[in-house]
C-alpha cells in the first residue's frame, strides 16, 4: 500500500465519524506525512487526468460517495481536516522497507 492510500484510507475512516474513531487511534496503521495528506485532498477537491492505481480510484470513489448529495459539504469537510489535522502529521514520513 502507498502511503497516499494510506492517507486515503485513514481519510474514508473520518467520514465515518465516531464510527470510525476506534480505528483512526490505531498509530500503527498509518504511514503518511502531512504533504501526503495535502496531496490527496488536493486531488479529491481537483481530480487531474492522470492515471491512478485502482486502489486510489477505489478508496477515491468511496469517500467521495459520502458527499454524493453536497459537494459544498466535502469541501467544508476538507477544510476541517486540513486545519486540524495537518499541522501534527510529520512533515514527511520514510516507507518501512521489508527485508
Amino acid at each position: 500500500m502507498t502511503k497516499l492510500e494510506n492517507a486515503l484510507i485513514w481519510l474514508y475512516m473520518k467520514t465515518w465519524g465516531k464510527l470510525g474513531d476506534h480505528v483512526i487511534e490505531e498509530k500503527d496503521l498509518w504511514h503518511f506525512s502531512g504533504d501526503d495528506m495535502e496531496k490527496v485532498i488536493m486531488g479529491l477537491a481537483f481530480p487531474r487526468r492522470k492515471e491512478k492505481t485502482d486502489g486510489v480510484e477505489a478508496l477515491t470513489a468511496l469517500i467521495m460517495e459520502q458527499f454524493k448529495q453536497d459537494a459544498t459539504a466535502f469541501y467544508e469537510w476538507a477544510a476541517t481536516i486540513h486545519r486540524d489535522y495537518i499541522e501534527d502529521l510529520p512533515k514527511a514520513i520514510e516507507t518501512k522497507q521489508n527485508g
